[in-house]
C-alpha cells in the first residue's frame, strides 16, 4: 500500500473537455437487407455529416478477418480447428478459414463437418468485414484497414498513418493497434463498432479492459480544435464497464469495480497463483492437475488460501495440447503468499511426469 500515486490528467492538453460519447443499444437497431446490423442509424449518420465536412472518421472492430464464426444452422456447431478448441475465423481476402491461435488454414467446406448439411453461415464481423460493407454505404470515401493482416511490415504502418495524417485517407478500420497513441486533429468521430468483445470473458479482468479499451479509443477523437463525438455500439448498455467508459467516470467504475473484486479477493484485494498443465496427453494433464490440486489442499487447509480448480483451460486445447489450470487464492499477506508457493513447489511431487508453468499474479488466465 502506498507504492503508486496516482496521476490524474483532468483535461486534455489543447484545453477541451472530453468528447461526448453515445451508447447505442444494438438490439433495438433494425435487421439490414443482408440479415445483420453492423452500423447503427446513429453511426451512419454522424459518419455522413463527419465525411460531408471533409473530416475523418476511425471505427473500431476489435477482431480481424472477415467473420469470427462459420456457423451451421443445421446441428448449431461452429467450424473448429483440427489443432485447437478454437473457432475458425473467415478471411475474405485469401478465402481460407483461419486459426487465430495456432495459424492453420483450411479452405470453407462446402457442407457442415458434423452433420454433413450445406448451407453454413458467416456468422459476426471482424475488421475485414467492416472495410467492406462500410465501403457499401459510403462508396466515395477513401477507407483503409489496420490490422495484423493488412500491417505485414513496419513500412506499412508508417505509410497508412503517414497517408492518414495527409488526409489522404476519410475513415481508418482496424483493431487494437489503433486504440491509442494516434493523434490526428481532424479525427472527429471514433465508432466502436462491438464494444461487447471482451466484456463476457471468463477472465475477472474482463470488465476493465473493456473499460480501458472504450477509454483508449475515445480519446482518438477530438484531438484537435475541432470537436470530436464517439458512438459506443453495444448489447450491453447498462453494464458499468461500457456506461461509466461512457461518462468518463473513472472513478466510479474503480469503486464498483473495487467491491466486486473485495466481495471475492480477487486482486487488488488478494493475490493469485495460476498452474498451468499441457500435453498432448489429455490423460496426463487431467491426472496430473487433480493431483497436485488434491496435494494443495491437503497442504493449505488450515491456511487462508483457497484452491480453485482444476478445470480446463478458456482454450482448452492448443496446437494438439491440452490444457487445464489450477488457481489459488491468497489474501495480501507476504507470509501466505510464501506459505503458497513453498505448498505449490511441494505439491508438485505428487505428479512428476508433468510440471506445471506456475505464473504468480497472472495477468492473463488464457
Amino acid at each position: 500500500a502506498g507504492a503508486l500515486a496516482r496521476l490524474s490528467m483532468p483535461s486534455r492538453i489543447s484545453g477541451h473537455g472530453a468528447p461526448p460519447v453515445e451508447i447505442v443499444d444494438v438490439r433495438s437497431e433494425p435487421v439490414g437487407a443482408q440479415g445483420h446490423k453492423l452500423f447503427s442509424r446513429r453511426l451512419l449518420l454522424l459518419l455522413s455529416e463527419t465525411l460531408a465536412r471533409g473530416e475523418q472518421a476511425i471505427l473500431f472492430q476489435n477482431r480481424r478477418g472477415f467473420a469470427p464464426v462459420l456457423w451451421c444452422p443445421g446441428c448449431k456447431e461452429t467450424v473448429r480447428c483440427r489443432r485447437c478448441d478454437v473457432a475458425l475465423a473467415w478471411h475474405q481476402r485469401i478465402a481460407r478459414l483461419v486459426c487465430h491461435s495456432c495459424c492453420d488454414e483450411i479452405p470453407a467446406p462446402k457442407a457442415c463437418p458434423t452433420c454433413t448439411r450445406p448451407g453454413l453461415r458467416f456468422v459476426g464481423a471482424g475488421s475485414e468485414r467492416i472495410e467492406l460493407e462500410i465501403a457499401k454505404v459510403a462508396p466515395d470515401a477513401r477507407i483503409r484497414r489496420m490490422d495484423s493482416d493488412t500491417m505485414r511490415r513496419r513500412e506499412d504502418y508508417e505509410e497508412t498513418l503517414g497517408a492518414f495524417g495527409r488526409g489522404e485517407i476519410d475513415v481508418l478500420v482496424g483493431t487494437q493497434m489503433i486504440a491509442k497513441g494516434l493523434d490526428f486533429p481532424r479525427v472527429t468521430l471514433v465508432g466502436i463498432i462491438s464494444a461487447d468483445g471482451a466484456l463476457h470473458l471468463p477472465d475477472f479482468r474482463a470488465a476493465e479492459r473493456t473499460f480501458q479499451l472504450i477509454s483508449q479509443v475515445a480519446g482518438r477523437a477530438g484531438r484537435g480544435e475541432l470537436p470530436g463525438r464517439i458512438v459506443v455500439q453495444t448489447m450491453s448498455p447498462q453494464h458499468p464497464a461500457i456506461r461509466l467508459a461512457a461518462a468518463h467516470d473513472y472513478d466510479a467504475f474503480a469503486q464498483h469495480e473495487s467491491e466486486l473484486r473485495s466481495e471475492l479477493a480477487y486482486p487488488p484485494h488478494g493475490r493469485l497463483v495460476r498452474l498451468l498443465w499441457e500435453d498432448a496427453s489429455e490423460k496426463l494433464v487431467v491426472d496430473s492437475s487433480v493431483a497436485v490440486g488434491d496435494a494443495l489442499r491437503d497442504k493449505l487447509l488450515d491456511s487462508a488460501a483457497v484452491v480453485l480448480g482444476p478445470a480446463p483451460a478458456p482454450i482448452a486445447v492448443a496446437r494438439d495440447r491440452h490444457r487445464r489450470h489450477l488457481l489459488v487464492k491468497t489474501p495480501l499477506d507476504d507470509a501466505q503468499m510464501q506459505l503458497v508457493l513453498d505448498a505449490v513447489r511441494s505439491s508438485a511431487d505428487a505428479a512428476p511426469k508433468l510440471r506445471a508453468v506456475i505464473d504468480v499474479d497472472p495477468v492473463s488466465l488464457f
